[in-house]
């Protein structure tokens, strides 16, 4: 498998997301139906719904080989699937908001890139206790305990508005069983670190952007 599949996967599915959203705010049909598929994710990994395998290959576009035929099928490649699947599922699930891409590829430049732990931190003046317990159970979690706890910090966040970064999680998830748990110690920085006005200023140029 290609070394930079993931990034190309991460950012297609953070296109197709945005523009789901977009589309399904409008009420069309397709929008709508895909959103039913991709909420079906979130019941297990890639290979367990058909329904939700064919919509998730149906806006994640794996990039062929020089042959014309798709990379042969690998525990890394099952791996970045199973992290797509979870993504979108949970995404549609939530309908938590997406952050618009910023760059013509759909994938956020670095730096705008977030994280799940600055996403999450949005929410914190609102919901102190709650947010804090949510990141905390998160980073005390292992791979497998991790989606229930992502489905709750997630349908938070959408109750509150605040959007998440799905480059930055899709790619995050990759690092999760890392033995430094660089991912972990990133998410907690962001979230309890006192950068309370660049966090802001940043924000606000996201979302004009």
């Amino acid at each position: 498998m290609k070394d930079d599949l993931r990034p190309t996967v991460a950012a297609q599915l953070t296109g197709g997301l945005v523009r789901m959203q977009e589309d399904a705010a409008r009420a069309k049909p397709h929008a709508l139906a895909l959103r039913a598929a991709l909420r079906l994710g979130v019941r297990g990994s890639f290979g367990a719904t058909a329904r939700a395998d064919a919509a998730l290959l149906g806006v994640v576009r794996v990039p062929v080989d020089d042959d014309g035929q798709p990379p042969p099928f690998d525990a890394r490649l099952g791996r970045l699937l199973d992290d797509a699947s979870l993504v979108a599922g949970l995404v549609a699930a939530t309908r938590v908001r997406v952050y618009a891409p910023v760059t013509p590829d759909g994938a956020p430049s670095a730096r705008s890139r977030r994280s799940l732990g600055r996403d999450l931190r949005t929410i914190k003046a609102r919901r102190p206790t709650a947010s804090d317990d949510l990141l905390t159970a998160m980073l005390r979690a292992g791979r497998e305990q991790l989606p229930r706890h992502l489905r709750r910090a997630l349908s938070l966040m959408a109750d509150d508005g605040a959007g998440v970064d799905v480059y930055a999680l899709v790619m995050d998830l990759d690092h999760w069983d890392a033995d430094d748990h660089w991912v972990q110690k990133r998410w907690a920085y962001h979230f309890w670190s006192q950068l309370e006005a660049r966090d802001r200023n940043t924000d606000q140029q996201e979302e004009t952007a």
